[in-house]
């Protein structure tokens, strides 16, 4: 047996090494999210909390709408790639790949869902593709919202950016051709080692794709708004500063790959957003609840689609096995030998 070769020998040292550099990176923003907790821990004191159910129930329906609304974009987005499946499949499929962003990389995202297209003999470049312009869409949309906010925001710390954000913004508008894409991506795709793209989309698709996006992100924030007015009173004023604060620490959490689910650094950037326009220790108290608060939404959401969809769900990995058999059959004729191909 030949000895094992040095990359195979380094390879758990790499693992090990990645698990400590996110237990660190995560330890180290809850410690200090922490300390600050307990320094504010007599202003926070003074506060009596009252939960109020009526305004959390109402917070889960507009999340879960707004999770609805993320199947049906990808759906589309599927179409314009040309590796489209059945709507209630394809919803199915987005919402069974959603608890992999929860692994540390994020990839189990993208493998959840190359795994049932592929049991649709539906490409997996396309699938890989689709994947790669909803991310780029998520985000160029969190910051669209983040532009906007300060047009309505009365917050000092913000309202200082009006004019850059509708520079911005009318920049970002004109970048978001699918040529300026390409001309962004391609020269990142080829220091990975990949084929450079060809995006099947014209300039009103990524336009409709984005702003589909951003209103999406403006839900989320009308529920993010109805969750913490159950814990503590905002005003109603605030609702695109909160959506543009939301937005901006879920789009940092899906870059901080070593994080699970941005775990610590979504809280991190909440607590400074969040603290021009509430008590301090409130807005850390906000954002460790917006953090359970998503969860338990995602993973709710997750089990009622589950439930719900048991018959698309056999029909796909049916399809699957079928699909399989097919291929490593071999054709015959009746009576002969079998057929060449």
């Amino acid at each position: 047996m030949p000895p094992p070769s040095a990359d195979n020998r380094s390879s758990p040292r790499r693992k090990w090494l990645g698990l400590l550099a996110r237990v660190l990176i995560v330890g180290t923003i809850f410690f200090f999210i922490g300390r600050s907790l307990l320094r504010n821990w007599n202003d926070l004191r003074q506060y009596e909390f009252s939960i109020r159910w009526h305004l959390i129930v109402l917070s889960y329906l507009v999340f879960g709408a707004y999770l609805v609304n993320r199947g049906l974009i990808w759906h589309w987005m599927t179409r314009k790639f040309g590796c489209a499946i059945p709507l209630r499949q394809a919803l199915a499929a987005w919402f069974y790949s959603l608890p992999g962003k929860y692994v540390p990389g994020k990839v189990f995202l993208l493998v959840g869902r190359v795994h049932f297209y592929r049991r649709k003999q539906q490409s997996a470049v396309n699938v890989s593709m689709c994947f790669a312009m909803e991310t780029i869409g998520i985000l160029l949309a969190s910051i669209f919202v983040l532009l906007i906010a300060p047009l309505f925001a009365d917050v000092p710390l913000v309202a200082r950016y009006r004019w850059p954000g509708v520079i911005l913004l009318a920049l970002l508008v004109v970048a978001i051709r699918p040529q300026h894409l390409e001309l962004l991506a391609n020269p990142l795709l080829r220091l990975a080692g990949r084929s450079p793209i060809a995006l099947p989309l014209r300039y009103r698709d990524t336009v409709a794709m984005v702003a589909m996006f951003t209103a999406n992100w403006t839900l989320l924030g009308l529920g993010f708004l109805l969750f913490i007015n159950a814990i503590y009173p905002v005003h109603a004023r605030y609702f695109m500063y909160l959506a543009g604060a939301f937005a901006l620490s879920n789009t940092i959490g899906i870059l901080a790959l070593l994080a699970p689910a941005g775990l610590g650094v979504r809280e991190a950037i909440l607590v400074l957003a969040l603290s021009p326009i509430m008590p301090h220790a409130i807005a850390i108290v906000v954002a460790l609840a917006a953090r359970l608060w998503m969860t338990v939404g995602e993973l709710v959401t997750v089990g009622v689609v589950a439930l719900v969809s048991q018959a698309e769900w056999r029909e796909i990995h049916q399809g699957g096995r079928n699909a399989d058999i097919g291929a490593s059959k071999p054709e015959s004729s009746s009576g002969g030998p079998s057929a060449m191909v």
